[in-house]
């Protein structure tokens, strides 16, 4: 039969490539299962370990434990957050100890500064730094209260109850600044041990001109005005994206917006494998490398991880070992200019911000499960952010964040993976699998797994309409260094 020629005329990178000869699929079928088994395998474990971490589940299985911790390396990101937001937005509802309430406020119907702050402490360390800020909100018999009731319930170690007794010290009168009722060696312990609670705790009594004082809620009334900044840059975000969105959608229906990605069929199965394969070496690299830096910087006393985790990139080469021809791999990565490097940047944009309805359906399903469950999640690198430290510090979590993330995570996930899956699979289907093992194995907590799972929905959907990974590195920076730059704002100083 007479096979009729059919001529693509369109000039793209995957129509430049020509099809390497066909080899053996090296047992491509059972290296697929196992490398899917691998992978279920490791996210399946992630999201146990985050319920097994969470805060909130460990404190509610263990009621008579007591907290043994050394305050120094317990940053409380989220709990920071909260007790800078009430601490800085209470000179905005009035003045004196009772403006603890906003029910009477314009911000009124969102409850009592003062109960936020205590339900936000779920450990017997968080109430204890919470009791610190009360002071500051209810003054200083009520701060007194709270800390005699933590120490009655028993749950403090002999260090911690150290510093109830000396912050209870610091309140005992409230005609008197807090420093000066206790010892010069006694104000460094907490200040060192519990960082910026300390710090407002013994600014408590002094006058608003005093230079202690306005270092100690200067950082809370930057909170105040990030947050509500941020919400605003947020809410025109969404708005935007709803319009981009509708427009996208209108435009993809009318079949006059086309997927520029293609399927790669030039491989074996063998060769299709490798690239799931490369993901599950690129995790396990990310374990190994982890654990040498930390080794490195016990030993040596250098911090090397910014450096060292690149070389998890390593495993996006893993395909060529399996004679994967450099032109096949990096079309499957997805490192080609596409349409041209800024259009493409300028494509990322535009589809972060249309693919912003579907953050804001997993954000809001985030939101429920976190209230339903009393989840508390977390992030390392928030909590890096929280416990402060020099410019160089706050650079390298920027790094992370903007540079190793976006170009390492989508060069595995978006690029080998997502190539991988769409071999066999749908564009939405690939789309879901990968953006669930791309949730389930960030430390965040499995209570942001729908979160993170439309965040990478959207770099998918991206992936598949550009087909080029700069489009989706672009997105994936720009959500990064909003988020991170917020967490720099709100946690340090």
């Amino acid at each position: 039969r007479i096979e009729p020629i059919v001529l693509d005329m369109t000039d793209t990178p995957e129509s430049r490539v020509t099809p390497p000869a066909r080899s053996r699929s090296a047992g491509g079928v059972v290296r697929t299962i196992i490398a899917w088994v691998l992978l279920m395998a490791i996210a399946g474990a992630m999201v146990l370990g985050h319920s097994w971490r969470d805060p909130a589940a460990s404190e509610a299985g263990t009621p008579t434990t007591v907290e043994t911790v050394d305050p120094e390396q317990v940053p409380d990101a989220m709990l920071t957050l909260i007790a800078r937001y009430v601490v800085g937005v209470k000179p905005l509802l009035g003045s004196g100890p009772a403006a603890g309430g906003i029910g009477g406020g314009a911000m009124g119907g969102l409850g009592d500064l003062g109960k936020s702050l205590e339900d936000a402490a779920q450990t017997p360390l968080q109430r204890l730094r919470a009791a610190m800020v009360l002071g500051e909100l209810k003054g200083a018999d009520a701060a007194r209260e709270r800390i005699d009731t933590l120490v009655a319930g028993g749950k403090l170690d002999e260090g911690l109850a150290r510093d109830a007794a000396i912050a209870r010290a610091a309140l005992a009168d409230a005609d008197k600044p807090a420093r000066d009722l206790i010892s010069a060696e006694d104000a460094e312990r907490l200040t060192k041990r519990h960082h910026w609670f300390a710090r407002v705790l013994l600014s408590h009594g002094l006058a608003k001109t005093d230079p202690t004082r306005i270092d100690a809620l200067a950082s809370a009334a930057r909170a105040v005005k990030v947050l509500f900044t941020g919400l605003a840059v947020a809410a025109i975000g969404f708005f935007v994206g709803f319009v981009l969105g509708g427009i996208g959608l209108f435009m993809l229906l009318s079949r006059s917006l086309r997927p520029a990605f293609r399927p790669l069929r030039e491989v074996t199965l063998g060769q299709n494998a490798s690239l799931l394969e490369s993901l599950v070496i690129f995790l396990v690299l990310l374990t190994g490398v982890g654990l040498a830096s930390h080794l490195i910087e016990d030993r040596l006393g250098v911090d090397v991880q910014v450096w060292m985790l690149w070389l998890a990139l390593g495993a996006a080469a893993w395909p060529l070992l399996w004679r994967v021809r450099a032109p096949d791999l990096r079309r499957a990565l997805g490192w080609h200019s596409g349409k041209g490097v800024l259009r493409e940047v300028g494509a990322g944009i535009v589809g972060y911000l249309g693919g912003l309805p579907i953050v804001a359906l997993g954000l809001g399903t985030t939101i429920v499960l976190i209230i339903v469950t009393g989840s508390r999640p977390s992030h390392p690198v928030v909590e890096q952010a929280a416990a402060g430290g020099g410019w160089w510090e706050a650079a390298k979590l920027m790094i992370l964040a903007t540079l190793w993330a976006p170009i390492c995570e989508e060069t595995l996930f978006r690029g080998a993976a997502y190539t991988h899956c769409r071999r066999w699979m749908h564009p939405l289907l690939s789309t879901a699998i990968v953006a669930f093992i791309f949730a389930a194995i960030h430390p965040q907590g499995w209570a942001v797994v729908p979160a993170l799972m439309s965040l990478a929905v959207v770099f998918g959907l991206i992936r598949e309409w550009r087909g080029s990974l700069i489009a989706c590195v672009t997105a994936h920076a720009l959500q990064n260094a909003f988020v991170m730059t917020l967490n720099l704002l709100l946690l340090r100083g």
